[in-house]
């Protein structure tokens, strides 16, 4: 989508439960679609909205769903306190997305366990994010589960293994 907000997603209860759909598709392409054949995808350009924009979408870089996940994140982070991680102009978010710490200062008084959950949607490195939204899907359940029971979630970290020789347990 390359533009995943509050204003491009849609809040439905029409004709049964609750149902979110996003809208306007100005800067989506398709998966099959390369980087080559998407007009809106310049390498080094910047497309989207700089206070949602991922890491790599600041970068130039051809962004994937971990991009939309990143940005679903954002949206929810500002559903949570009113205001994004990021403030400023966009040369100030360019700089507090691509390098600084989240300021999760502003999560206080959230469970834990979706402070976590933000953490892991919100990594600056799109392979430590989810990596799909079957993903986080799966984690969601965890989510709700540790929240309702008041407990606590490790975020894992993944390794990537480059050779035989690094082959490490996923540390928490």
């Amino acid at each position: 989508h390359r533009d995943i907000k509050p204003t491009n997603i849609m809040v439905s209860k029409e004709g049964g439960p609750l149902t979110a759909k996003i809208i306007d598709l100005g800067l989506a392409k398709t998966v099959a679609e390369s980087h080559a054949d998407a007009a809106i995808s310049v390498p080094g350009v910047f497309a989207g909205t700089p206070a949602f924009a991922s890491p790599e979408q600041f970068a130039g870089a051809d962004p994937d769903i971990r991009s939309d996940l990143y940005s679903l994140g954002v949206t929810l982070w500002k559903m949570l306190t009113g205001q994004t991680p990021s403030r400023g102009s966009a040369a100030e978010g360019l700089d507090q997305h691509q390098r600084l710490p989240l300021p999760v200062e502003q999560l206080a008084g959230l469970p834990q366990p979706l402070v976590v959950f933000l953490e892991v949607l919100l990594e600056k490195d799109p392979a430590r994010r989810f990596q799909s939204p079957a993903e986080l899907l799966k984690v969601m359940p965890m989510v709700r589960d540790a929240i309702e029971a008041g407990s606590f979630l490790m975020k894992t970290i993944r390794v990537f293994v480059s050779s035989t020789g690094d082959v490490h347990k996923e540390r928490i």
